[in-house]
């Protein structure tokens, strides 16, 4: 799924949030926005204070206050007040609050104002904010406008707004509504809003409603949506959700979103529900978690893989961390697997640490194994070393396999490098053949050109 509302309107969102915290629509039949113009005078920043200010979030919600302020009194003024702001990204911040509370009041005139704008950017995110703020009074009205009148991503985006909006005031009005779009990129964007709507509100009436889903994409799509946002909220719940579901179409993709939602605030805690999950979905789920916690918390997530059984979990889980870990720390994330029990896992994590190592710093690597006692271990490093090195610098390849100390194996790591070398150049490769002093046999296997 991809996302629908750009970073300029999720800003405005987190604004319009705050204000209706305080500011909430009155519960009678006919609703009206409430201005905000009886706000003290002293809260409301002017133009030049509100650009003024250095950081960026508390100038946005500046602006949008300013916005909404101004717009209450006077729209024509509020529009005049945004061409008097030159940075781009600032007259943006700025317009998509007017144009909320503006359509809030009086939508058409807000919404012709916005068809005045170029193509590009500010039009579509305007229009998805002038939508956003009718669909708070009416949505009903709000979404047969934007069917009728919008089409592209224009369209797109303000239904998925829309849908958000309608969602957090009546969730299964606003999925009837849904249920009525077109399948493909234009049903998806509202269809994840819903969900992320809904999760807050009921998220197990959410769930019932995308299992009806006819569409097979917009269903599965619809699932995951909930299952990350409901794992933000409560992922003790989501996750004894998701595993009722474990047996059902799409299983262990909901399993996966509620790992990848959970590790981000508590991956210890994800960890501990994975290993209550069937053994073939642990090891699936377990390459997620590590994936993210081996980002964030390499040392631990090591130690949490390192403490698995031998068997299908493990042989995903320490691979996938030495991988990760050796984009970060190479040299700690090798120390640990040469740590570990010999072992299909172990070999293949230190292959996967090494590699990475390898491509991301090749002379770090080349001096830490040159400073490594020799033996079985520092030769072992060599090879693999050399094995990957061989497709970015082959003639320091040459010389790791050339320093293995055991003479059968460095004979067989330096005629898979010159191999390797000849296919890629074998001009340079025949002209280094040459120069060196080359055991016999070595030569008599090479087959130069």
């Amino acid at each position: 799924m991809v996302a629908i509302v750009s970073l300029g309107f999720g800003a405005f969102l987190d604004a319009r949030f705050r204000h209706e915290k305080t500011e909430s629509l009155p519960s009678n039949s006919e609703q009206k926005p409430v201005s905000i113009s009886t706000a003290p005078a002293t809260v409301i920043p002017s133009l030049q204070d509100a650009l003024a200010t250095v950081s960026f979030s508390e100038r946005s919600l500046s602006l949008h206050d300013l916005a909404r302020h101004v717009v209450a009194e006077d729209p024509q003024q509020a529009w005049a007040m945004s061409r008097n702001i030159v940075n781009f990204s600032d007259r943006t911040e700025f317009m998509i609050a007017m144009f909320s509370a503006w359509a809030e009041r009086d939508p058409q005139s807000a919404l012709a104002k916005v068809a005045t704008l170029p193509a590009g950017r500010q039009l579509f995110e305007c229009t998805a904010a002038a939508c956003a703020g009718w669909a708070g009074v009416d949505p009903t009205a709000a979404s047969t406008w934007a069917v009728e009148h919008l089409h592209g991503p224009s369209q797109v985006q303000s239904l998925a707004v829309i849908a958000e909006q309608w969602a957090g005031k009546d969730p299964a009005s606003a999925a009837g509504w849904v249920a009525t779009l077109p399948g493909g990129i234009t049903g998806e964007g509202a269809v994840t809003n819903l969900m992320n709507a809904w999760a807050a509100i009921d998220p197990t009436a959410a769930a019932s409603w995308a299992d009806s889903l006819p569409d097979k994409t917009l269903r599965e799509g619809a699932l995951l949506s909930l299952a990350a946002e409901w794992t933000e909220q409560a992922p003790v719940e989501a996750a004894a959700w998701a595993k009722s579901r474990a047996t059902l179409p799409g299983g262990q993709a909901l399993a996966d979103a509620i790992v990848s939602a959970w590790s981000d605030q508590d991956p210890a805690a994800a960890a501990k529900w994975i290993t209550t999950l069937d053994s073939k979905s642990q090891a699936d789920t377990a390459t997620t978690l590590l994936s993210i916690w081996g980002t964030a918390d390499p040392e631990a997530a090591a130690t949490w893989a390192g403490k698995f059984p031998s068997g299908e979990i493990r042989e995903a889980a320490i691979p996938s961390i030495a991988q990760t870990w050796a984009g970060m720390e190479p040299e700690k994330a090798v120390a640990w697997v040469l740590s570990l029990p010999a072992s299909k896992e172990q070999e293949t994590a230190f292959e996967n640490a090494v590699r990475t190592w390898t491509v991301t710093a090749p002379e770090q690597l080349q001096q830490w194994i040159n400073s490594q006692a020799t033996g079985i271990a520092s030769d072992k490093l060599r090879a693999t070393a050399a094995e990957v090195l061989a497709e970015i610098d082959p003639r320091a390849a040459l010389t790791l396999a050339g320093a293995i100390t055991d003479p059968a194996s460095q004979k067989e790591e330096m005629i898979t490098v010159l191999r390797r070398w000849q296919q890629d150049d074998p001009a340079s490769a025949d002209a280094i053949v040459k120069e060196m002093k080359l055991d016999p046999q070595i030569l008599g296997r090479l087959r130069l050109p």
